[in-house]
């Protein structure tokens, strides 16, 4: 598929609606904050949309009960079910703001969406026109 000049209209068309949906998805994405948790609850962990490490909480029952090792697996598993959530609801957000039927979602680093790697390489190609 290339691009064609009624393409290039409808991308016109469609520009400020686009703009409009994808100010709206990025407005506060790193103010959001998203929790893991592990070891029943005992230990919890706090990553913005973008992935960064807000908080980590040890309760005081798994400070007490859980030997040093299996608490910083915790510790690990609460990070990683937090950052994993942030992914989801980043992909959730941006995946209905698109343009020519593509989602912005697709154009997501990986770190910060659970989206197909090479999503957007096969949408650039797709309109490419064959040389």
């Amino acid at each position: 598929m290339s691009l064609e000049s009624n393409d290039i209209a409808r991308i016109l068309q469609d520009l400020p609606r686009f703009q409009e949906a994808l100010q709206a998805a990025v407005a506060g994405v790193n103010d959001e904050g998203f929790t893991g948790t592990a070891a029943d609850g005992g230990v919890s962990a706090v990553v913005s949309g973008l992935g960064g490490l807000r908080e980590i909480r040890i309760g005081v029952q798994a400070k007490r009960t859980i030997d040093n090792q299996t608490l910083g697996l915790a510790v690990v598993e609460a990070v990683r079910k937090a950052e994993a959530a942030a992914r989801e609801a980043m992909g959730q957000r941006f995946a209905n703001v698109s343009l020519l039927g593509v989602s912005a979602a697709d154009f997501l680093p990986p770190e910060v969406a659970d989206v197909d790697p090479d999503a957007a390489a096969r949408h650039i190609a797709a309109i490419r026109k064959p040389t």
